[in-house]
């Protein structure tokens, strides 16, 4: 079995990355459950207005998607979390140097998911080409699991939504099974979004 590392910039060195970084990071999420949208925004010459939705990129990676939605959708507040330090720190470079001011990096879990946030304080879970974990005793962990939807549940809005996106057809297959189990609809689907919608 082979080990699998990450490449890293020469002189990389984790701790000083994050440090670095720090201004976008929020080592203490569930100090802000139930205030994220008010506590986040920042002071303009309008005032203190609040974002007007929160959403969650769970399993964020480098955060680059985090930091172009964020561009994309200045009145949202963008949550990226990551269990990940090394993702952590690239998340929290990009979105810094994206300079975006309604992005945050998480350090975190979706398994705490319902300790960051309140009941529908949270618009849209996004889950972009997650961990497939393939072996059948690692079900639990994927972020498709039935329980873990459930708890998306807790702090989705009325009409919030969960979007996946995988290359994994296993994981594809098996969270269409979830998704049933834990009492979502579907609102779309497809096996082939590039030959749905060719760029």
């Amino acid at each position: 079995m082979r080990a699998l590392h990450a490449r890293l910039p020469k002189n990389f060195v984790l701790e000083e990355r994050l440090e670095a970084y720090s201004s976008v990071i929020e080592p203490h999420p569930e100090a802000l459950r139930g205030t994220w949208a008010s506590a986040c925004a920042p002071i303009t010459a309008e005032g203190h207005v609040p974002f007007s939705e929160v959403r969650v990129d769970l399993g964020c990676g480098k955060g680059s998607f985090t930091a172009a939605q964020a561009k994309a959708n200045p009145n949202v507040l963008f949550v990226a979390i990551d269990t990940e330090p090394i993702c952590i720190s690239y998340a929290a470079k990009t979105i810094y140097e994206a300079g975006v001011p309604n992005a945050i990096v998480v350090p975190g879990t979706g398994m705490k998911i319902d300790e960051y946030f309140s009941p529908e304080e949270v618009s849209v879970i996004y889950l972009n080409f997650p961990a497939p974990f393939p072996r059948i005793r690692q079900a639990k962990m994927r972020l498709t699991d039935a329980e873990r939807l459930m708890q998306y549940r807790n702090v989705l809005a009325k009409e919030g939504v969960v979007r996946l996106k995988t290359d994994s057809q296993p994981l594809f297959d098996f969270s269409l099974e979830q998704v049933e189990v834990a009492g979502y609809n579907f609102i779309w689907k497809t096996r082939d979004a590039q030959a749905d919608f060719p760029q």
